[in-house]
């Protein structure tokens, strides 16, 4: 499975303005709020318990799946860090992506989400890469991408609206039992609850990565 995210076109984003809602974590409820805790929490635990790191690529959710993670104590044992990669600009600065690729297949997509997973993991030295992308709103994807040959298009993400999100997990440092997965998901609700949907789904995915194996150290034959 696999998913995608991205940012809006500067014509795209300046059409959408007049329609931003002042959405704030204000509006999380306190079940949402003890939610996401204890999921960050079960991160922590699971990671520390088998030696394991992660490292962030976030798009849409703008650096909120490290806060959530970083808000339990000890998570310095397994956070490498994260990478805000907002803006196409910054996928190709930061993550060291292909301008021509996040052109090509959008910044929202499996093949831009893959990619911020591989490149976060490579780049940190963590046994787990993870991104996430996607169309928060008030706008979705409005780029047809008509340049690119109708054999490498991806179907489930021509015009993706509000709420499609895609997210990835790059474990390639672990063991046979890993895997590298990337999924696409379509949240409702405002554009603040589909961010938090997001950070919920992402560490629940890390989580499960993380309970399949452990690291492969050299001193194990």
């Amino acid at each position: 499975m696999i998913t995608t995210q991205g940012c809006a076109s500067s014509s795209e984003r300046a059409d959408g303005l007049a329609d931003v809602g002042a959405s704030s974590t204000d509006d999380l409820s306190p079940e949402t709020r003890s939610y996401e805790a204890t999921l960050a929490a079960k991160l922590v635990v699971t990671l520390g318990e088998r030696g394991l790191r992660v490292a962030l690529a976030e798009s849409c959710t703008g650096g909120a799946v490290a806060a959530a993670i970083s808000a339990v104590p000890g998570a310095s044992l397994v956070l490498w860090g994260g990478l805000v990669v907002y803006s196409d600009d910054a996928k190709v600065a930061l993550a060291d992506l292909d301008s021509g690729s996040v052109a090509r297949h959008g910044p929202v997509s499996r093949a831009t989400t893959l990619a911020l997973a591989a490149s976060v993991r490579r780049k940190s030295g963590a046994d787990i890469g993870a991104s996430v992308t996607g169309w928060a709103g008030p706008i979705g994807d409005l780029a047809p991408r008509a340049s690119v040959p109708p054999l490498d298009l991806e179907p489930e993400r021509a015009r993706d609206p509000v709420g499609t999100v895609y997210l990835a997990v790059d474990a390639g440092n672990l063991d046979r039992n890993s895997e590298t997965i990337c999924v696409r998901r379509s949240f409702g609700g405002s554009r603040e609850e589909v961010r938090r949907s997001a950070v919920l789904e992402l560490m629940e995915l890390i989580t499960e990565q993380a309970l399949r194996g452990s690291p492969q150290r050299q001193d194990q034959a």
